[in-house]
């Protein structure tokens, strides 16, 4: 008996043929008819070979899988059956699956290790250390997940978990690269909003005619000629550079410069030609011009404003938006959900499928009759329903993604790679999840190569980049960028050996010696001139880290000003020494610091002494504004912090800008060519000229006018000539003698405050000649007794 039939079915492996008797008597032939889930076969068979109403089933050996499986051989792991509707595996499927598991194993050993050991370097905590360990376990529970379903076997493997990994796919797939475009967003946003109030909108980027040897010129020429190029007029402050000179000379109807007053006053003109015969006439002016803006601009009277309500609030929401308890949530409420989706429909599922179990046996609505969602005792495949439900949740994420790729666009370059990282990921992110996608729907990917190399590697393919680009590649970024700058970061004691040399110098003069640090030199030297402090600043806006920058700046201020000094003090203090604050430095015991310091002001307050003023007003009324007896040095421990946290920021800077490059070394041959004798010195010896002008300096002034000529002092470890002008004659005597002691200690020479201050009474008429003083290896404030 001879059957003929069509054995063809995309989705099961077996089917009932029903017969249907239409002759009893005669031998003509029977159609019966075979229904499956997509076609319809028709058998014709004799009558005398079935008897009536009998039932057949037949099994479909290839149940819809291609026959290239079934001739494996031992290459086959599930030999050439179908169990379930699923197609026999091949070896191939368990080695690719658990060689890339391994890999992935291993990546994510080193990434665990290299994230403790490296947590507190740049690279990681600008990425946030909650944000990526969130990204190894959603990329990780997705990789895991499938790939132990290929390598235990897709029969064996439990079909709820399998359709769990398919219901949080599209958070694991696509949360990370949202909350990392999320993050720089509004990281860039913070960071803008702290420097905005600090600088303003001329000045944010440095000017593209700044020459080095000109500022390096201005500079050198403005130590040796301080009356010329240091005449800041400016009331009752200071000016911020350190290794200059300033005379403020203020009467109630104008404001006149040092030397037109010697020039009207003095009877003998050469007491202050000397001075300045020393200096290039042709660029008096635009060395008066730069030198006088950069006094100005640190020495401003205007403490920076707090910040109003409304940027109170945007601060809050910005700090929220990045904080790790903001991440945290949203991974914790994305996954929440989509796993209580699952649990959802599995429970409509069951519930449908056991009230029609007696009545039907289609099977359940979801899986069909090969699977459920609360199945867990054998594997299945998924059908299209699930497909849909998992597309439609993906596309919110999708959505949401591309605005953050829109706004990332739009956002400034960070210095840590993490635009251009995420720029990278997003745009194989949505290849990955394209090429699925087609997969998907091409017959020989699906029935053919899937049974060798899956093409769900394709996602898990993406979630592994993810890991080593955002994850992997920053560490190594940070070892290489600690081995590269060993050499060059100052140590916490070495940071504390020199404060502490500072604090004693009269005592360790002849024993601190050279010292080496030229990074500290270029680091102060940016920080002194505005366009380079704002390059700076600019360049830690972008690393996320302007607080030590803009702390300096007050810092230097606070040094420089004598009649806003508690103001700035208590704009210091809660601004960035008080906790929660919004630029709050990141000081071990902040709070601790904090109490201690509002406790010196608080003192200060209560108490009548004042220190010496270092500017005295020229006047005719003879009026001056009483300094406070705030110490200058009060807050010197959180500036040298903050000059050891602007190490890093420096140096990356010089690696990542060509321009810094070219501004240092034009600085360095600029400073060998005016120091020619002193090219194989220390960088950071000074060279202090004494040129005593004598009591003729105001000598035409009348004696009741109670003007008042003041020279301040002050040094920095920079290579600078520094001049300082003495008008007590009385002091002549000790400057000589002190000339004469070389670099040995001097009962002379005493540790003061950052500005040493010598008064000189307008009766006085006596000069002397100029004297130079021995070089000092240190960062001093010398005064003469």
């Amino acid at each position: 008996m001879l059957f003929e039939s069509s054995l063809w079915s995309s989705s099961s492996s077996s089917f009932s043929i029903h017969q249907q008797q239409e002759n009893h008597h005669s031998s003509s032939p029977i159609t019966l008819t075979t229904t499956t889930t997509t076609t319809t076969t028709t058998t014709t068979t004799p009558y005398s070979s079935i008897d009536n109403n009998q039932t057949l089933t037949i099994v479909d050996i290839y149940g819809g899988c291609n026959p290239l499986l079934f001739q494996l051989g031992n290459f086959s792991r599930d030999g050439p059956t179908v169990f379930n509707g699923i197609c026999p595996d091949t070896w191939l499927v368990f080695s690719f699956s658990m060689t890339f598991m391994i890999g992935y194993v291993v990546v994510l050993f080193l990434c665990s290790l290299g994230v403790y050991l490296k947590r507190n370097g740049g690279h990681l905590k600008s990425r946030g250390l909650v944000n990526i360990v969130m990204t190894l376990i959603a990329d990780s529970s997705f990789i895991i997940l499938i790939c132990l379903r290929f390598i235990i076997g897709r029969r064996l493997y439990p079909c709820g978990l399998y359709i769990i990994s398919y219901f949080v796919l599209p958070p694991a797939i696509l949360l990370p690269s949202m909350l990392r475009l999320w993050r720089l967003i509004f990281m860039n946003r913070l960071n803008a909003l702290k420097t905005c109030r600090h600088a303003p909108p001329q000045h944010k980027v440095l000017d593209s005619s700044f020459d080095p040897k000109k500022y390096l010129s201005n500079h050198t020429q403005h130590s040796s000629s301080p009356i010329i190029s240091t005449l800041n007029m400016e009331l009752n402050e200071s000016p911020r550079s350190n290794h200059t000179i300033s005379m403020t000379n203020i009467s109630n109807n104008n404001t006149m410069s040092m030397t037109n007053s010697s020039n009207n006053h003095n009877g003998n003109p050469d007491t202050m030609t000397s001075a300045l015969m020393n200096t290039n006439n042709t660029h008096n002016n635009t060395i008066q011009k730069d030198d006088t803006m950069d006094a100005l601009w640190w020495n401003s009277t205007v403490v920076t404003t707090e910040f109003t309500p409304s940027q109170q609030k945007r601060h809050k929401l910005y700090t929220w938006f990045v904080s790790n308890r903001f991440i945290v949530c949203v991974y914790f409420v994305c996954f929440l959900f989509h796993i209580l989706l699952y649990i959802f429909f599995g429970a409509i599922e069951e519930g449908i499928y056991q009230s029609n179990a007696t009545s039907s046996s289609s099977g359940r609505f979801m899986m069909g009759s090969n699977g459920g969602l609360f199945i867990y005792d054998r594997g299945c495949v998924m059908t299209n329903n699930i497909v849909i439900l998992v597309a439609c949740e993906s596309l919110f994420y999708i959505i949401i993604a591309i605005v953050l790729l829109i706004l990332c666009f739009r956002i400034e370059k960070d210095t840590w790679f993490i635009k251009r990282e995420s720029l990278i990921l997003v745009a194989i992110q949505f290849g990955a999840i394209l090429l699925f996608a087609i997969c998907g729907f091409v017959p020989v990917f699906t029935k053919i190569t899937d049974f060798f190399i899956p093409y769900g590697f394709v996602l898990m393919s993406y979630s592994f980049s993810e890991v080593v680009l955002s994850v992997f590649m920053p560490i190594i970024y940070q070892i290489v960028l600690d081995s590269k700058n060993g050499n060059h970061f100052i140590s916490d004691k070495r940071m504390k050996l020199h404060q502490h040399q500072q604090q004693h110098i009269s005592s360790k003069i002849t024993n601190t010696g050279t010292r080496k640090n030229t990074l500290r030199s270029d680091l102060e030297r940016f920080l002194e001139n505005r366009k380079t402090f704002e390059l700076l600043l600019d360049f830690a806006k972008r690393s996320y880290c302007p607080e030590s920058v803009l702390c300096y700046k007050d810092i230097e201020r606070f040094k420089t000003s004598l009649k806003h000094r508690k103001t700035i003090s208590l704009h210091i203090l809660k601004t960035y020494l008080k906790p929660n604050s919004p630029l709050e430095l990141n000081y071990p015991k902040l709070d601790q610091i904090h109490d201690e310091i509002m406790k010196s002001i608080i003192v200060d307050a209560n108490s009548n002494s004042n220190l010496p003023s270092a500017s005295v007003m020229m006047s005719n009324n003879s009026q001056s504004s009483s300094p406070t007896s705030i110490p200058p040095n009060l807050f010197d421990d959180i500036q040298l912090h903050c000059l050891q946290d602007m190490t890093d920021v420096f140096e990356r800077l010089k690696s990542q800008s060509k321009q810094v490059r070219n501004i240092l070394r034009e600085w360095k041959e600029e400073e060998e060519n005016n120091n020619p004798h002193h090219r194989d010195d220390d960088d950071d010896s000074i060279t202090m000229t004494t040129i005593d002008i004598g009591k003729e300096v105001n000598g035409g002034c009348k004696e009741d006018s109670g003007q008042t000529v003041m020279a301040t002092t002050t040094t920095t470890i920079t290579p600078i000539t520094t001049t300082t002008i003495t008008t007590d004659p009385s002091m002549q005597q000790q400057q000589v003698n002190n000339n004469n002691t070389s670099q040995t200690s001097s009962p002379l020479l005493l540790p003061t405050t950052n500005h040493a201050s010598m008064k000189a009474s307008t009766n006085h008429s006596s000069k002397t000649p100029s004297k130079e003083t021995p070089q000092f290896e240190e960062n001093n404030n010398v005064e003469y007794i």
